[in-house]
């Protein structure tokens, strides 16, 4: 089985070729020790050229698919004893790209955490605490990523935003702090990419941010003395998140518009899931710190009615777990804030939405 290539020497096609036949050789083998000598010895390799090559934020840019490719190779790995001296490197890496990088590389970041997680459970206690401080950025980086995603779209049918803005990778060493600070990628108008392929900054997205609150769920269920201090530090941050509110889409006028209508829905898609995700953990939040959680509890009903009104009728998955999250709520005594909300929460235009498969799938 061969080892993966000195990636240093290699252009970036060239490196995209040898980690796609990398990891389909170790994803073919059944020889384990084979298995754990590749991995150990292409380890730094990988690591290597994540942290020596600049973030890109367009997913056309062969740099982007190199880097994209390394880090689902890492994330094929086999996690088992013989790994577990290497752990500490492998996850300053990803905590790093989870704050640097764009919205594609932190979502299979994500995956690898999870899995290093669940295979070292002791081992990562450490990194711990600097992932949640990166997840609470998000929450409050959230206020700023909506004001963008949603008023810079024009009357083109694109966006300088997060989501949609165009631009070309973005060189990290060679950014302003201003920049770094951000929520746009370095933006070159001769270079611009189109509109669909450009990708976020990680700290600026609402796909990252959908997939980090089972996860937040998982740690404080597993390291449980970090639950009280970032309880007081997330809360806020959670119930301001889910206090806003996306601006209508734009009137129908002309074609135009038209585009602009489509990219504002796939938008609000996205900013609602992340919102559905964020209801759900607070239902988790509720269960276990009542107390806590008094002082919101005349918010509560209020942010499950917006979700259930403004949930696009398409997304009837999305929906559903909304109505998971919102029994939950209700099993907790915080239901007595929702009497007043009964008539509302009963009509059922409200409760199942709109659309077709809603209606047919959760009647």
């Amino acid at each position: 089985m061969p080892a993966l290539e000195d990636l240093s020497t290699q252009e970036p096609k060239a490196q995209l070729i040898s980690i796609s036949d990398f990891r389909s050789a170790i994803e073919a083998t059944a020889d384990v020790q084979a298995t754990n000598t590749l991995q150990t010895e292409a380890l730094p390799r990988l690591l290597a050229l994540l942290r020596d090559t600049p973030a890109c934020f367009s997913s056309l840019d062969v740099e982007q698919q190199v880097r994209l490719a390394a880090i689902e190779t890492l994330h094929r790995f086999t996690f088992n004893e013989s790994f577990k001296p290497l752990t500490s490197d492998l996850m300053s890496v990803v905590l790093e790209l989870l704050k640097n990088d764009n919205e594609e590389i932190a979502c299979v970041c994500l995956k690898v955490f999870i899995d290093l997680h669940k295979a070292y459970k002791t081992s990562i206690e450490e990194f711990v605490q600097p992932f949640l401080d990166i997840v609470l950025k998000l929450y409050q980086n959230m206020p700023e990523t909506v004001r963008e995603s949603f008023n810079n779209l024009n009357s083109s049918g694109t966006t300088a935003t997060p989501s949609t803005a165009r631009t070309t990778r973005a060189a990290a060493g060679n950014q302003s702090p201003q920049a770094l600070n951000s929520p746009l990628p370095n933006v070159d108008a001769a270079e611009a990419a189109p509109a669909s392929t450009t990708l976020n900054k990680s700290l600026y997205s609402f796909k990252v941010l959908t997939e980090c609150p089972i996860i937040i769920v998982l740690l404080f269920s597993t390291y449980r003395q970090s639950v009280q201090t970032n309880l007081v530090l997330f809360t806020p941050a959670i119930i301001a998140m889910l206090s806003l509110q996306a601006p209508p889409a734009p009137k129908t006028v002309g074609s135009t518009t038209h585009a602009s209508i489509i990219l504002h829905r796939q938008v609000l898609a996205e900013f609602m899931l992340a919102q559905i995700k964020t209801l759900s953990f607070l239902a988790y939040v509720l269960r276990g710190f009542t107390a806590f959680m008094k002082k919101y509890a005349a918010a509560i009903p209020q942010f499950v009615l917006h979700l259930l009104n403004e949930c696009p009728p398409e997304m009837s998955a999305a929906r559903k777990e909304l109505l998971v999250a919102t029994r939950h709520i209700l099993s907790t005594e915080f239901r007595n804030a929702f009497l007043g909300k009964i008539e509302v929460l009963l009509d059922e235009n409200v409760l199942v939405g709109n659309g077709v498969t809603a209606r047919e799938a959760l009647r």
